[in-house]
């Protein structure tokens, strides 16, 4: 079998395993989609939560770009809605046919398959409708991110709507000024406000969005990360400073709260 597409690192760890998992492999050239590298068909054994499944031939997939409420597992309670995405990802893949598109990193660290995910008899785009439905939130990473306004308005609509996840507190979209509750510390969070100053400060290019940033909430973008902002044409300072961001990412309590920006996705100009 011949292949003329490199997809990096990742390339010979994909297909190796293809054959072991004895599915059709069709190549999507640069002609068709630019940012697909591989689609893979399939067909759904069972599903793990909301955003994993795993195939006949016993590929654990993960679903890409997107994040589902966690289940229960070892001490760790259920989050709110994770058995409701639960069954609707049964509902819409279990049993079925589906085309797996990967896309620049085809695995995570955990060796399962990173894929945007259509249902084969209709073309359902998994990924979206989960999202659009408010039972999954949007969550790229630099490698990973092909998708993200798609997937971003998609979201807008369910918060708007109030719908799923976006109905509870742990959810719901914070306010950079408003004050900051311990429990939502150390989770992933979207984060709405206005970008009051933004400079270089040593290695680190910072965002903040109050008049302290001792006490209020920042964005940090580390001097390893300027190249993903690089590469999209932005320079961080000019293009956020005095802007309306939506955020998107882990809260931490440093100073006041900070999120670290790995890439332009995460930031989003409203």
């Amino acid at each position: 079998m011949a292949w003329s597409r490199n997809a990096g690192n990742n390339t010979h760890g994909l297909l190796h395993s293809v054959p072991m998992m004895m599915l059709r492999i069709f190549l999507l050239t640069v002609l068709f989609n630019p940012l697909v590298i591989w689609a893979l068909e399939a067909t759904v054994r069972h599903v793990i939560d909301g955003d994993t499944f795993v195939t006949e031939s016993g590929e654990h997939v993960r679903l890409l770009d997107i994040n589902t409420p966690e289940v229960a597992h070892g001490r760790h309670a259920a989050e709110v809605e994770s058995a409701t995405a639960k069954q609707r990802l049964k509902a819409l893949v279990q049993g079925q046919a589906v085309r797996l598109e990967t896309a620049t990193k085809p695995r995570d660290r955990y060796g399962r398959l990173l894929a945007h995910v259509y249902r084969t008899s209709d073309n359902l785009w998994v990924n979206g409708t989960l999202v659009e439905e408010g039972l999954a939130h949007v969550y790229t990473f630099p490698d990973n991110a092909a998708k993200a306004v798609e997937l971003q308005q998609l979201e807008a609509q369910a918060i708007n709507n109030q719908q799923g996840v976006w109905r509870h507190a742990r959810f719901a979209p914070k306010r950079a000024t408003q004050n900051w509750s311990k429990q939502w510390l150390g989770k992933y969070q979207v984060v709405d406000g206005r970008v009051l100053s933004a400079q270089k400060v040593g290695k680190n290019i910072y965002l903040n969005f109050g008049a302290d940033w001792r006490t209020d909430f920042t964005v940090a973008i580390e001097k390893d990360d300027w190249d993903t902002f690089k590469q999209a044409g932005l320079d961080p300072v000019p293009t956020y400073r005095g802007k309306t961001v939506r955020v998107r990412g882990v809260a931490m309590p440093v100073n006041g709260v900070l999120i670290r920006a790995t890439h332009p996705a995460q930031l989003e100009i409203r």
